[in-house]
């Protein structure tokens, strides 16, 4: 959605068949974003500890390429937040919550949170953006849960979810 000053925001909550752990594994993952996410062209890790992360992500749709660094906090299995330090944005705000959903049997379930908000520094991107954010935003997120899918069926990835946190 866009608000009047060019702000984008969107929001989804969804429950997912997989463990927290596993789950905030696959967010964290950020050198592997250009192998699944559309339009994401590049990554790159500066600093990693198991608190935080500074990265730089590069989109890019035909002609258009853009490069921004953000410090991404880290809180395993629970939380992932990201917050803007350089680029294209006048701001940019990202959380990603993983909350266990209580089941009586069969396999874990998680309750997924994303919110992102932004805003571009030109309003020319922000016009942009406003027509294609929501779709872009639909696909991303489908683009994890794909992605979630393709790597449950390897055995690393099953043995997160009969880990500890």
């Amino acid at each position: 959605m866009l608000n009047s000053g060019g702000k984008h925001t969107f929001t989804e909550e969804k429950i997912l068949p997989y463990c927290p752990t596993y789950l905030f594994d696959l967010v964290a993952d950020v050198k592997a974003y250009p192998e699944f996410l559309p339009w994401c062209v590049g990554a790159e890790i500066h600093e990693q500890s198991e608190t935080h992360m500074l990265a730089t992500m590069s989109m890019g749709y035909q002609i258009y390429k853009e490069s921004f660094l953000s410090h991404v906090t880290l809180d395993r299995p629970h939380q992932i937040e990201v917050t803007y330090e350089d680029g294209p944005f006048e701001f940019l705000n990202n959380v990603w919550r993983f909350t266990p959903v209580p089941r009586e049997s069969g396999p874990a379930h998680t309750s997924v949170y994303f919110h992102v908000s932004f805003r571009f520094k030109s309003n020319m991107l922000n016009m942009l953006m406003a027509g294609l954010f929501t779709e872009a935003t639909h696909v991303m997120v489908s683009s994890f849960e794909k992605r979630a899918r393709q790597l449950a069926r390897h055995k690393k990835w099953q043995e997160k979810c009969h880990k500890k946190a």
